[in-house]
């Protein structure tokens, strides 16, 4: 109880397994989603805010993330990907579709090289004072949307698009949920699992169980390959996630 006032009739439950009864003004945490009491709370709890991402961090993370998502064909080679962070207004000003808080966003642009080819390029915005769980499984979203683009993914429909970038993200999460050597919360790790995959928003939320389904009993690169081709999910029997197991593996690793 974060008012510490006996529990009593109608009350909230966060998704940590916090209380808070009906006196208490329901805000979360814009990081772990956690629910904050005080008037005093800014805009993150104080787990989240001891390890906000800081401009001078953003190389070392993503060069973690990338080398995770190398582990299954996700390979940038030379690409250079700038990653910078930004404020919320920075983001809203940046997209060309906003439609609330934004966590990151990927600005595509491309530029002449040789006579008959153009040079496709990426930058990455990241949403300010996120914690660093949450700043890269957010960069590790964006990485997606920056492969996609880079490797001539054209015209792909925002529901497959998100639905791979969404499954970059989770496979990252569950990466670290397993890997011995993690050095992030468990706990907190798991925490973004179980919101990813309670999430059944109409893009990322369905896009991202159409993915997942579509992926079992295939590697990532048949995905797609199929994806490339059709610009739809491949076939499957539709298998939801709901209940987060911490030692299901994420895509299968390989060409």
């Amino acid at each position: 109880m974060s008012c510490h006032e006996t529990l009593w009739g109608r009350f909230t439950v966060s998704l940590w397994g916090q209380f808070l009864c009906s006196k208490c003004p329901v805000r979360s945490c814009l990081g772990c989603q956690g629910l904050l009491a005080k008037p005093e709370d800014g805009p993150n709890c104080g787990r989240c805010n001891s390890t906000a991402v800081t401009e001078d961090q953003l190389v070392a993370l993503q060069a973690e993330v990338m080398q995770v998502l190398s582990k299954y064909g996700i390979e940038f080679g030379a690409a250079s990907i700038p990653v910078s962070l930004s404020t919320q207004a920075g983001l809203t000003e940046s997209s060309a579709k906003s439609t609330g808080r934004l966590l990151g966003l990927t600005q595509k642009s491309h530029a002449r090289g040789s006579l008959f080819r153009t040079r496709r390029r990426a930058e990455v915005l990241l949403a300010e004072n996120m914690p660093r769980v949450q700043a890269a499984a957010t960069l590790a979203h964006e990485m997606m949307h920056a492969w996609l683009y880079l490797q001539g993914f054209d015209q792909l429909p925002d529901e497959v698009e998100e639905g791979l970038c969404e499954l970059s993200a989770y496979t990252w999460l569950t990466d670290m949920v397993n890997s011995p050597e993690s050095s992030y919360d468990k706990e907190q790790l798991r925490g973004f699992c179980e919101h990813m995959e309670r999430d059944s928003s109409p893009v990322y939320g369905v896009g991202f169980h159409a993915a997942a389904a579509a992926l079992h009993g295939r590697r990532l690169s048949q995905l797609l390959s199929y994806v490339r081709t059709y610009h739809v999910f491949p076939p499957f029997h539709y298998s939801p996630i709901g209940e987060h197991d911490a030692s299901a593996p994420g895509p299968e690793v390989g060409q």
